[in-house]
């Protein structure tokens, strides 16, 4: 959008402005109170419709120069022609989404996180591809292709999930390194060289404790095996008494 010319009549401090935009750029300078900031205002009413000065429509009389009953602005782009009047809000208006925000910066400020990032990828017309973004993390940044894949189903329920699971696995597994090494904080340049420190080792006394443990381990299994036996013997000697006495009964009876 170039704008060609702008008009406006009796809008707030602009009571008689009319500035054709031949250059490029257009500076518009004044003293304190001869209409600078009245010009703007005009300028995103009539292109946007939208007051900056009030927020109900029917404050708009307030917009009018002092002494008067009506004013107006308009904005000449191309073969388009904007404009409003006040106080009765008529007025053609660009339809463009973007404007209200090149208008007013500190708009796009004030959002948060989610609607910017909803406002950027709706002016850019970019969609969110995950296998996508999945290519560029490993492509474009050389990220760990085992790490992107798990983190990929989480994308799917947007960047700040995928980036929230993401950073709980990162802390995880800087927990488990610590526990491995012995209390050792993780470092990327130390754990590309980090090694375990190998403990000096008697060999003999290794071989003596290995040859006792399996000892006591064969002694515990003979012992095993000779209660397994008694056990045996004893549910079998408690079922024969069981049947005796069965048979008593029914001798008697």
């Amino acid at each position: 959008m170039k704008i060609k010319s702008i008009h406006a009549e009796n809008y707030l401090s602009a009571k008689s402005v009319s500035i054709k935009c031949s250059t490029p750029v257009t500076l518009i300078a004044g003293h304190n109170g001869s209409g600078k900031s009245s010009i703007r205002d005009a300028v995103q009413h009539a292109l946007t419709g939208e007051a900056s000065r009030v927020s109900l429509k029917k404050e708009y009389s307030l917009l009018v120069s002092d002494e008067h009953d009506s004013g107006f602005a308009e904005v000449v782009t191309g073969e388009n022609k904007f404009s409003i009047v006040v106080p009765s809000g008529k007025g053609n208006h660009s339809e463009i989404p973007v404007l209200p925000y090149v208008l007013e910066a500190q708009r796009f400020a004030q959002l948060d996180e989610n609607k910017r990032r909803s406002y950027l990828f709706g002016l850019s017309q970019v969609s969110i591809n995950t296998d996508k973004i999945c290519k560029q993390l490993i492509d474009d940044l050389k990220c760990n292709a085992d790490k992107v894949e798990r983190i990929k189903p989480m994308l799917r329920a947007g960047f700040p999930a995928a980036q929230k699971s993401a950073a709980d696995s990162a802390k995880e597994a800087k927990g488990e390194w610590k526990s491995t090494t012995g209390g050792q904080t993780w470092g990327k340049d130390k754990a590309e060289t980090w090694t375990p420190d190998v403990p000096e080792v008697d060999a003999d006394k290794a071989i003596k404790l290995l040859d006792n443990a399996r000892k006591n381990i064969a002694e515990i299994q003979g012992k095993i095996s000779i209660e397994t036996e008694k056990l045996g013997a004893a549910r079998q000697s408690n079922s024969a008494a069981a049947n005796s006495a069965e048979e008593r009964e029914k001798l008697e009876s």
